[in-house]
Formats: C-alpha cells, sequence, structure tokens
C-alpha cells in the first residue's frame, strides 16, 4: 500500500461520521439569573465547591469557589 491511499483511508476513517452519536433534544441544565443585585444574589458554583471541598476541605473551598449569580433551575 502506498503512502497517499494510507492517507486518503485514514482521513476517510477520521472525518467518518458515527451513526451511533447520541445528541440529546434538551439539556440537562438550564441556567438562570437571579433577580436583585448581584452582591445580595450571588453564591458558591456548587460544582467547584463540591469538588473543592472533597479535596481541600471545607474552609479552603470556601475561598477558592467561584461566586456566580446564575443557578440552576432543577
Amino acid at each position: 500500500m502506498c503512502i497517499t491511499t494510507y492517507r486518503k483511508k485514514l482521513i476517510q476513517a477520521l472525518t467518518k461520521k458515527d451513526e451511533q452519536i447520541d445528541i440529546r433534544s434538551n439539556p440537562r441544565h438550564h441556567l438562570e439569573k437571579k433577580d436583585g443585585k448581584a452582591h445580595k444574589v450571588r453564591r458558591y458554583c456548587t460544582e467547584c465547591y463540591k469538588t473543592n471541598s472533597q479535596m481541600l476541605g471545607s474552609k479552603m473551598a470556601k475561598n477558592l469557589s467561584k461566586k456566580v449569580t446564575t443557578f440552576c433551575s432543577q
């Protein structure tokens, strides 16, 4: 097999669309922005706090986690 045919087959294999790809029609989370002043509404990001608290403890997680104004409505 020459190099050009190998490359063509490789490109076709890499760019071939998989028919088994599952595309979700509805997003799993829907973020909504809370009403009011950002200073009063901001809370810690739940995912950041969860991962940081497992690794570093609650005090460090509180200091390192981001504060956000958007929350999941679920």
